[in-house]
């Protein structure tokens, strides 16, 4: 048995990626058990064939990466898994059916999602959680209306962050989506475009609620 206790910490982050590999081609020439001790959610994920997510000396989880990423068993590890981070809607429970619960959100919309309601009753207030790779730009059937105020380019993803649905720009964009003055407009825009012309998205979205103002 082999005990790492953060051993890639202190090395810059292509050496991490590269030893990384290496501990991998490690494991699997061994084939022998290892306990791997990291705050790095992409080592873990990586690494791992099981995974144990701690929270002040309390096991949250355990499972398989991809387990823990699909079926996160509460807030704290769907929002640890995962990179951009899960963003979290505060919601209230419109209805609730064997099929899935129809959840009202910020902005008055409605959205259903095909989940078991479990303890949920209509008129409850939960969390929704969504995946930064799970959201589109659709501006002619928008369900959360927001700009984007950061764009973080790296390489085969940019990136953006912190929305505003009740910016002015954004509501005439969505009155006049043909001429666009915002930067959702203009990436709604240009999404339209590519979708027309059948070339594939440019931009993955990665949305975090916007704290005190209720919207995206």
């Amino acid at each position: 048995m082999f005990l790492f206790d953060e051993p890639l910490s202190n090395l810059d982050a292509a050496l991490r990626g590269q030893m990384r590999l290496e501990l991998a081609s490690l494991h699997n020439s061994l084939q022998a058990t290892m306990i791997y001790v990291t705050h790095d959610q992409t080592e873990a994920m990586t690494l791992a064939t099981k995974i144990v997510v701690l929270q002040g000396g309390v096991v949250e989880q355990i499972g398989a990466p991809m387990e823990l990423y699909h079926h996160p068993c509460n807030k704290f590890v769907a929002g640890f898994i995962g990179s951009p981070k899960m963003n979290f809607l505060p919601v209230t429970t419109s209805s609730v059916q064997a099929s899935g619960i129809t959840l009202k959100l910020p902005g008055g919309a409605e959205v259903k999602v095909p989940v078991q309601p479990g303890a949920l009753r209509m008129g409850d207030r939960t969390t929704l959680g969504i995946r930064p790779e799970h959201m589109r730009i659709d501006s002619s059937h928008p369900v959360l209306v927001s700009e984007v105020l950061v764009v973080e380019r790296l390489g085969d993803v940019t990136s953006g962050n912190e929305f505003d649905s009740q910016h002015p720009n954004i509501q005439r964009d969505l009155q006049h989506p043909n001429e666009p003055t915002s930067v959702y407009g203009f990436l709604a825009a240009a999404l339209r475009r590519r979708r027309l012309e059948g070339i594939p998205p440019f931009t993955v979205l990665s949305c975090d609620n916007v704290q005190g103002n209720g919207n995206l």
